[in-house]
């Protein structure tokens, strides 16, 4: 169980989410599904967990 000081803070988390759709028998469905964080461009490409709006 989560500590009550855990449960109760706010995350920000800037993400990516795409989703392909194919049509199999007149329904629309999930093909693929990929979801990313931005990384830091200045060579070691860890997640830019630190952007604000």
């Amino acid at each position: 169980m989560a500590s009550p000081d855990r449960s109760t803070r706010g995350v920000d988390l800037w993400f990516r989410s795409t989703v392909c759709l194919r049509r199999v028998d007149g329904a629309w469905r999930v093909a693929h599904e990929h979801t990313s964080t931005p990384v830091h461009m200045d060579g070691d490409f860890s997640a830019a967990l630190d952007l604000r709006p």
